[in-house]
């Protein structure tokens, strides 16, 4: 069997390149890869071109044809034809797919690069992706487990295929999740051509393209605040004054680049009040009525690497209600659920009360879930809550202020559990240990519950 060439011109081109061998048939016109019949009657792609002609590079040359019927001396081939330049912001061809995850075909040995509502979805081979010049792949590293690392997952994709992402864009997303030695990001994070880190704490590193966040603990040293601020490269915004992340990428979007998503609006309110607790009563929060809570249960309890995969283009695609109330989320948080109202009921026995501060130890033995407004539901007097709780990975010391309370918040938070390798932001804030280290854990606790209930002027908790 002789090979035949590759077409150069696509499909509904002109004829492809010939084939390499004299004994093939010619390759296919449309593109595709040609294998033709094998025989002597099969024509000959480089007739009358040698034999002391002058060759298509105005050299004579000779063809010595072996046994096997291969030239041993090769023409030189016609040059591909360059692929036009994309216009930026230019609309590829509307379809329908959001499409903006890399899919393996294994049945047909593909990728598909889709890139979004406004792009043709198209399949590369295995093995071509990485000489297609035009291919881009961004990689979404998000604060894992938690609504707001969703939305701003999101409005970052939105965002950069709005403002001219081509057809061979790829996103992939990374959950990050705070914890004994999982704070700092490892530089292999960013294998992306752009890498972007959204609501979660600053990673110094060169690659890193995108930074967006609003935590007031986002740079663990001055050194790390130093190289964001004179890395002149990298493009997002920090303010710490924003109620979420979302939020603040949809302002950026807004102010930068005039770009208005009102497909968005619904996510983005979610987000705020789910992020600053701006629910009614602590009954309210404990209950989770809506659909959209049951999908940040759902994300606070199971929101790995996997799940942002599935649910940020599915975000892009479908409204934030139709999506809590679909028959996936709801079979994943019915368990959930189950598993909430044990612990709510198990936090009631344990609640106790320091002076202005609700304490709950947990950490006896590991615990799935924790309702973090139990403590104001049943002391709605109390100012602050400390929970100390373990699960199989690690002990948690949860630290938060009730906005029922209707007493000032003297205390920042944030900065107390930053001194202990946590963060967060003035109202609410963790820090974690090694289950090994529940003694210690346990005896920092109560020193924070002891800061928490001397009338302290805010700024004097950072020192």
């Amino acid at each position: 069997m002789g090979v035949g060439g590759a077409g150069v011109e696509g499909a509904g081109g002109g004829a492809g390149a010939g084939g390499l061998g004299g004994r093939g048939g010619p390759g296919k016109a449309d593109g595709g890869a040609g294998f033709g019949p094998a025989g002597d009657d099969a024509p000959d792609p480089f007739a009358g071109r040698f034999n002391g002609a002058k060759t298509g590079t105005g050299r004579p040359g000779t063809i010595d044809r072996g046994a096997a019927g291969w030239a041993t001396a090769e023409p030189r081939r016609p040059k591909p034809r360059r692929r036009p330049r994309q216009r930026k912001n230019e609309k590829l061809k509307t379809t329908e797919a959001p499409g903006l995850v890399r899919e393996e075909w294994r049945a047909n040995n593909s990728i598909a690069y889709p890139a979004g509502r406004h792009c043709e979805r198209t399949a590369i081979p295995l093995g071509l992706h990485t000489m297609v010049p035009h291919l881009r792949h961004v990689v979404v590293a998000t604060h894992g487990h938690c609504f707001d690392g969703l939305a701003s997952a999101v409005l970052f994709t939105k965002l950069y295929l709005t403002i001219g992402a081509s057809s061979a864009t790829t996103f992939s997303y990374r959950a990050c999740d705070y914890g004994p030695d999982k704070n700092e990001l490892a530089e292999s994070t960013w294998q992306g051509d752009e890498n972007a880190l959204l609501d979660y704490r600053y990673a110094p590193s060169p690659r890193l393209t995108w930074y967006f966040d609003h935590h007031e603990t986002a740079f663990a040293t001055p050194e790390a605040r130093l190289f964001y601020d004179n890395n002149a490269s990298i493009q997002g915004a920090y303010d710490a004054a924003y109620p979420s992340c979302t939020q603040l990428i949809f302002d950026h979007a807004v102010q930068r680049y005039g770009i208005s998503l009102p497909e968005l609006d619904e996510l983005i309110s979610w987000a705020n009040l789910i992020d600053t607790a701006a629910f009614s009563d602590p009954e309210a929060a404990v209950r989770r009525d809506s659909p959209v809570l049951h999908l940040m249960t759902v994300m606070e309890h199971q929101g790995n690497s996997a799940l942002l995969q599935t649910l940020v283009p599915r975000l892009l695609a479908e409204p934030l209600q139709a999506l809590a109330s679909s028959h996936d989320i709801v079979q994943r948080y019915q368990p959930l659920a189950e598993k909430r109202r044990r612990a709510v009921a198990q936090m009631q026995t344990k609640l106790t009360t320091a002076g202005c501060v609700a304490v709950c130890d947990l950490a006896d033995e590991p615990t799935e879930v924790v309702e973090k407004f139990t403590p104001y539901m049943v002391f709605p007097d109390s100012v602050y809550a400390v929970i100390v709780f373990r699960t199989h990975r690690k002990i948690k010391v949860s630290v938060g202020y009730n906005p029922w309370s209707h007493q000032p918040r003297r205390h920042n938070i944030g900065a107390i559990c930053m001194r202990y390798g946590g963060g967060g932001h003035p109202v609410v804030g963790a820090f974690t240990f090694p289950v090994a280290q529940l003694p210690e854990a346990r005896s920092i606790a109560a020193h924070v519950i002891d800061e928490l209930q001397r009338d302290a002027p805010e700024d004097s908790a950072g020192g």
